[in-house]
């Protein structure tokens, strides 16, 4: 497996998200103000194409799972990327007796957690299996239609300065200013590529509560179509062991044989909905919390 990094656009410089833990760790210790001016973008068209040449000294073929193309063009510029690849590298393959480099791209229609869950079931199975990209694809398509995943953000600030900035009206004045005073956060839901708030909950913790144990009683249910749930936190994970519901969680997924899977979030995720946003996904034909009649 390969990252395809996103562009971190500081005031001052442009740097690559690398999914670097250790840089993560150290930037949750001394604090992520610095993440409030920053922006994120794909990266540009040259510096995309010279990635997919890198990629393409060590692989004959990629599948690229993006993060919902309703949200990030990313793909759009993935793509951009392989069609400009210059006949040189495609000469150079011939000379080696190389097949011809394969690259397509997979939709996953969802963020964070959800995406995290995407990509942790296609390595899985299609190593188990040996699946082609066409397997592959269309078995992330599939489980796809039944994903659900959830983000309570650590902080309101973010997610509204970001929508303002897009034009949405996603957090309006009088929403942010009501939800800081009363610390009433939503909970975000994403399915099938939509996206909206499905509930309401006064305190940050009560709300990661009201998730998890919702999730959990689908596992106990036996209600997954997948046994895999994973986690994705905008701080350091130690943290989330201080939660009461995260600990059962994971005794209850042991219990089941559902495999855990926890993971900081990306600097771009903090960059887009700020620090101690918690997010989870699930595989399962019932959402297990919230109102998702309103998603859009």
């Amino acid at each position: 497996m390969e990252l395809w990094p996103i562009e971190i656009v500081h005031p001052n410089a442009v740097r690559l998200d690398a999914r670097d833990e250790r840089d993560l760790q150290e930037h949750f210790e001394r604090g992520t103000d610095d993440l409030l001016e920053a922006s994120t973008r794909p990266m540009e068209t040259s510096r995309a194409r010279a990635k997919l040449m890198e990629f393409a000294t060590r692989h004959d073929e990629l599948l690229y799972v993006a993060i919902m193309t309703t949200r990030s063009p990313a793909m759009a510029q993935a793509k951009q990327a392989c069609d400009t690849l210059p006949i040189s590298l495609k000469t150079e393959r011939k000379v080696r007796s190389l097949p011809k480099f394969e690259f397509q791209t997979q939709d996953s229609h969802q963020l964070f957690a959800g995406y995290a869950w995407i990509g942790a079931y296609a390595a899985i199975e299609m190593r188990a299996n040996q699946w082609t990209l066409e397997q592959t694809k269309a078995a992330i398509e599939n489980v796809g239609t039944n994903m659900s995943a959830y983000l309570v953000p650590g902080t309101l600030k973010t997610i509204r300065e970001r929508a303002m900035r897009k034009g949405e009206k996603s957090v309006g004045f009088f929403g942010y200013a009501l939800g800081t005073a009363l610390d009433i956060k939503p909970v975000i839901a994403c399915r099938n590529g939509l996206t909206n708030a499905v509930g309401r909950v006064r305190g940050w913790e009560h709300a990661i509560n009201e998730v998890v144990r919702s999730v959990m009683d689908l596992i106990e249910r036996g209600a997954l179509i997948y046994p895999l749930v994973t986690v994705a936190y905008g701080g350091n994970l130690r943290d989330l062991l201080s939660i009461a519901c995260v600990n059962q969680l994971d005794q209850m997924c042991r219990k089941n044989n559902v495999r855990l899977l926890r993971s900081m979030m990306s600097t771009t995720g903090i960059v887009n909905v700020g620090a101690g946003g918690f997010s989870i996904a699930i595989c399962a034909k019932n959402t297990p919390y919230g109102d998702f009649s309103v998603l859009k």
